[in-house]
């Protein structure tokens, strides 16, 4: 139930659910992020390194969710000495987002 054009994620059923988050960056690292419900900010967390370097930033939460709910990741004040890693070919999954039903209700 993931739309990569959105990158939302719609609960198929209403139940507690899993999400997890990474965040793979190089830089002076800072990054802020939350998890979005429906457009609003549910939780939030935060990672930051002040040495060059690389570092990872993950998180998991666990919430409770409605049937059709829309989730979301959102890196927000990120400096801009940060530069954040997706998918490629060379080095695979860095960054990604990912969640499951844990309970239905």
């Amino acid at each position: 139930n993931y739309n990569p054009n959105t990158g939302e994620y719609t609960a198929p059923a209403s139940g507690y659910y899993v999400f997890l988050v990474q965040l793979w960056g190089s830089g002076k690292f800072r990054a802020r992020y939350t998890l979005m419900v429906d457009g609003e900010i549910k939780e939030a967390s935060q990672e930051s390194q002040s040495a060059e370097s690389y570092a990872v930033a993950t998180a998991t939460f666990i919430i409770e969710l409605h049937m059709g709910a829309k989730v979301a990741i959102k890196n927000f004040d990120a400096n801009t000495e940060t530069e954040f890693f997706g998918y490629d070919d060379k080095y695979n999954d860095h960054s990604w987002f990912m969640g499951y039903l844990l309970h239905e209700l």
